[in-house]
């Protein structure tokens, strides 16, 4: 009986093991399925423009400090304007690129990042709109000049996990939940199957007499004779 109940319980711990390996598989699947995206990104620094004189380069680094010059040469940077000739440069739909550019705190750094469906794509696109926005965004801005500190240059980054540790991660992790269930819902039967056990032992066997009966039977045992009275005649 025991080693029924020992091989019954390693196959449910197995099975659903084995469930929840293949749910962590499919899981991994669904998750990196998705289309990957990949991101472009380029950082530029506001300086003061060739016109500034030397002896005035001290007020306009000043300006720059403050941080509002970068802040709207940032919001030009980002405007969704130059999308349409990245897409056409880049021989993709407008809505598959996303831009976004934002200055960098307490610095004259501006980030842009361009996101699209291929690292190839993301390079060209970000080229475009830096080509086309620079200048305008440093115009804006005041007598400023815009200039690279590092370029897309192919550099294009995927965004989407890791397959092989989405699938390790997640396949692990089934594997464990489903062994933990198992062995779960084996203790329980084992349960059942004890208590089971003990009622057919206990009705086998009769019922025991209670302690009340007991002690009923003992004084029953051991109680004196009544006096007979004697009658005179």
């Amino acid at each position: 009986m025991s080693s029924t109940l020992l091989a019954r319980t390693r196959l449910m711990v197995i099975v659903l093991a084995a469930v929840g390996l293949l749910a962590g598989v499919f899981a991994a699947a669904a998750f990196t399925g998705r289309g990957e995206r990949f991101t472009a990104e380029a950082t530029l620094a506001m300086l003061p423009g060739p016109e500034v004189p030397l002896d005035q380069a001290s007020n306009f680094w000043e300006v720059l400090n403050r941080g509002q010059a970068t802040r709207s040469a940032a919001i030009v940077l980002g405007n969704d304007r130059w999308l349409d000739a990245a897409a056409s440069t880049a021989g993709v739909p407008k809505s598959e690129l996303t831009l976004a550019a934002g200055a960098l705190p307490d610095t004259t750094l501006i980030t842009v990042t361009m996101q699209a469906n291929s690292a190839n794509v993301a390079d060209v696109a970000l080229e475009s709109v830096l080509t086309s926005s620079s200048d305008v965004a440093a115009t804006v801005s005041g007598p400023f000049k815009l200039e690279s500190i590092t370029s897309p240059d192919g550099g294009a980054q995927s965004m989407s996990p890791d397959r092989m540790q989405m699938f390790g991660a997640l396949g692990i992790a089934g594997l464990s939940i489903g062994a933990g269930a198992g062995l779960l819902v084996s203790r329980a039967a084992r349960g059942r199957s004890a208590r089971r056990t003990d009622d057919a032992s206990q009705s086998e066997s009769g019922p025991i007499a209670s302690t009340e009966d007991i002690d009923l039977g003992y004084q029953a045992r051991h109680a004196e004779p009544a006096p007979v009275e004697t009658q005179l005649r």
